[in-house]
Parts: C-alpha cells; structure tokens; sequence
C-alpha cells in the first residue's frame, strides 16, 4: 500500500449540517447542508491537497454534496455505513457525535483507502434508486405453512 500523500476528508452528513474533518491536519469545521455550504467547503478543500473525501451513504443526504465534489475533481468514496460502523467497533471508539463521525470517517478513510464512487448521471441515479429496493417476501402465518 502506497503512503498517504495529501489530506483525507471525512464527512458526516445530516440534513442541517456537514462535519468536516482533515486528517490528519485535525481540522474540522461545521457548515450548512446547502448549495452554499457546499461551494463553500469545496473553497475551503482547495487550500489543501486532498487525497480523498470520505463519506457515509445516508440515503440521498449526500447527492448534492458528491455531485459537486465529483463535478471540481475531488475523488469521492460513498461508503456503507455499516463499514463505519464495523471500524468503529475495530478502533473501540463507544462516544458518537457528528463531529466524532466525521473524523472516524475521515480515518477510516486513510487507513482503508476506499474506491472512489463512479460519478453518476440524473438518470443513472434515478434507475439505481428504483433497482436498489430489496423485495422481501410475505411473511406466512403458521397455517399457511401447515397448507403449503
């Protein structure tokens, strides 16, 4: 595995707001979940030499935010959640805030060194959005089973 080179950016997303941390400057910052948030973070990103911007899929949070990145270059990594989740438990870290979540993502991030998302259109993404549903089965009483 090659050496990190540049900054790697770890972002927790909520509908209000964006946690921003840099590792490992340890930088971190809190900016609005908007269009003007997010020119503003890719302004503040272009101050350092970013490796990778890391974040959580948080089911469709994040669109505006990974097409603006992806549209000035960054290369972005949609990670499942439940990776986060995993490592958290790895690193044994129990506290959880926004601010915590983007710095774990942020490490999990350079320590992991996820594959960049492969931008999407507004077509492709609408095609995968109706083809992720998973489809479960009925549940079957137990006298439909006895018959079956």
């Amino acid at each position: 595995m090659s050496p990190v080179t540049g900054q790697c950016v770890g972002i927790d997303i909520s509908e209000e707001f964006l946690d921003v941390y840099l590792h490992p400057a340890g930088t971190e910052v809190r900016i609005p979940n908007s269009d003007e948030g997010s020119a503003s973070l890719i302004a503040q990103l272009h101050e350092s030499k970013i490796e990778r911007v890391v974040l959580e899929s948080t089911g469709g949070l994040q669109r505006r935010l990974v097409r603006a990145l992806q549209e000035v270059g960054y290369p972005v990594s949609v990670v499942n959640p439940e990776r986060i989740w995993a490592y958290r438990r790895l690193v044994g870290r129990v506290a959880k805030t926004d601010r915590i979540d983007a710095r774990l993502i942020a490490e999990y991030g350079a320590t992991m060194r996820p594959t960049a998302s492969v931008p999407l259109s507004e077509a492709q993404q609408a095609m995968r959005e109706l083809t992720s549903r998973r489809w479960s089965p009925p549940v079957l009483s137990s006298t439909t089973r006895s018959i079956l």
